[in-house]
């Protein structure tokens, strides 16, 4: 497993100036044309925030902003997040002031299932992930271990059984399943997992969308066979342009840059829904002016850009130095908006985002939680 000892970007300390100040706040939203609620939310993302005497855990919670939009926000919490942000108990506070109503803070745990977008979406951890390993910028292992291997056709009915009594709602109601989960031993035992979920699931009434989010699924074969069975995506784990080797798993580096670009592309054809997950924090801004664009053709929804957070101090180091500025986070945007000019967030689909109440000149919808 890589250390984090051997990368050197920035020392374990909190930022000399935090990630962004009130009191340029203004100044930075008619500078950018992007609404000061965006640049706070992406201002606490990737700054984390001070809940009680915490020094360092993930919660949830629902921040409730004064114009009626809700979020769900997942967050490093600390005792010393790199700007002024706070959960006093009912508001999210920012430097003192209040921005936001919050729900309780819930510890934030590696779950087997949880739902998105009015429980339209269920998101499966299916393959235990809370024991993947290998990239350092991820801090699943860290957290507490509630998530039990679905892998079985009885484990799945279990579950199904289990899902719609909590959600009151049937499978015939889901638009989609997306399938996180930990890596198998080959794409063969990956392809027959998916097929078993959808096989499964498809004996409650699920006949919505299968999603993959992984970096597995790569033959033209495998591509076919789970496309065959129903609406499917693929969002393949892009996650960083730069550093691959450094920063990630054996195996989920061995697809290069061409290689994931060829894939998405072969899927696009076949007929698949395409994207890429991406981690916003790792890589120069030159690289994603010349990386972005190249993607586009695959694709055919946005990019899930996703801010960079620090499960554990240590993890700051992996941070490109500029990115200790909201700046930086900002021209991530507005460099995606050009790449990707019609193709829109799905905020349902993305907590860490940089995008909530406008893309470009778009107003956004505020989805459902």
């Amino acid at each position: 497993m890589k250390k984090l000892e051997q990368f050197q970007y920035e020392p374990i300390r909190q930022s000399p100036e935090p990630l962004l100040n009130p009191q340029n706040l203004e100044q930075l939203s008619r500078e950018w044309n992007i609404p000061k609620e965006d640049i706070m939310l992406i201002a606490l993302n990737a700054s984390g925030i001070k809940y009680d005497n915490v020094a360092n855990d993930r919660g949830r919670f629902i921040a409730s902003f004064p114009d009626g939009r809700k979020y769900l926000l997942a967050l490093t919490v600390s005792d010393k997040p790199f700007s002024t942000f706070e959960h006093d108990g009912s508001n999210v506070t920012f430097n003192g002031n209040v921005i936001a109503t919050a729900s309780p803070m819930v510890k934030d745990t590696c779950t087997d299932s949880y739902w998105r977008g009015g429980k339209k979406h269920l998101t499966l951890n299916s393959n235990s992930r809370s024991n993947c390993r290998g990239c350092v910028f991820c801090g699943t292992y860290s957290l507490e271990d509630d998530d039990k291997a679905l892998t079985t056709p009885d484990a799945l009915r279990r579950k199904a059984e289990a899902l719609q009594i909590e959600s009151g709602k049937m499978f015939s109601e889901l638009e989609s399943v997306g399938v996180v989960t930990g890596c198998f031993p080959s794409e063969e035992k990956l392809i027959n997992h998916l097929m078993m979920i959808r096989e499964t699931f498809s004996e409650f009434g699920f006949n919505g969308e299968l999603r993959y989010i992984g970096s597995q699924l790569r033959s033209q074969e495998a591509l076919g066979r789970i496309i065959s069975t129903g609406p499917f995506a693929l969002y393949l784990t892009v996650e960083a342009f730069e550093r691959r080797e450094q920063l990630m798993k054996r195996t989920k580096a061995s697809l290069d840059l061409e290689g994931g670009k060829n894939l998405l592309g072969r899927a696009k054809q076949l007929g698949a829904e395409t994207t890429f997950l991406y981690i916003a924090g790792l890589d120069s801004h030159e690289t994603m002016e010349t990386q972005f664009p190249t993607y586009a053709p695959q694709l055919t929804r946005l990019p899930q850009i996703q801010t960079f957070q620090a499960y554990v101090p240590e993890q700051i180091k992996l941070r490109r130095p500029e990115a200790g500025k909201i700046e930086y986070f900002l021209r991530t945007r507005k460099i995606a908006e050009v790449a990707f000019p019609h193709l829109l967030p799905i905020a349902a689909n993305n907590f860490r985002s940089l995008w909530y109440t406008t893309y470009g000149n778009q107003t956004l919808p505020n989805s459902e939680i």
